[in-house]
């Protein structure tokens, strides 16, 4: 049976309560070694092993940084997201630079003043809702 990988398992649990199982599993998608992960959440290789043997709790704050360390995104809404080649991919497998995401600011910021100025010319105004946002409508 093939081995499920975390990005398919990561919004199958309640993020309070990861379990070794899902400790190691999100080491081994980070690409890390136990000593590797011990010393990015700053502990012992002895506490560490313990937390993916079971024998201790495993701390949600050290998981979610395995997670992050990997590539995933484990935040409601963030489903199938990645950060990977310097970007984040969205989950068509569109990827984002941050001077992309930068300029959507820019963009959405330019669409509202030329709606603006389309209003002042022809009385019209952009509405969303109208016609299931095919239209413009008139004052």
């Amino acid at each position: 049976m093939k081995q499920e990988t975390i990005t398919n398992r990561v919004w199958n649990i309640r993020p309070q309560s990861p379990t070794s199982e899902h400790l190691q599993m999100a080491r081994m998608e980070a690409g890390l070694s136990t000593s590797e992960a011990a010393h990015l959440g700053g502990l012992t290789v002895s506490d560490y092993l313990q937390m993916e043997k079971g024998q201790k709790k495993v701390m949600l704050a050290l998981y979610r940084l395995l997670l992050c360390w990997s590539g995933q995104i484990a935040q409601p809404g963030w489903q199938g997201w990645q950060f990977r080649e310097n970007k984040i991919w969205s989950p068509e497998d569109q990827g984002f630079s941050p001077g992309d995401i930068v300029s959507i600011f820019w963009l959405n910021a330019s669409i509202r003043t030329l709606r603006s100025e389309l209003y002042q010319y022809t009385g019209e105004y952009y509405d969303p809702d109208y016609y299931h946002g095919h239209g413009y409508r008139s004052r």
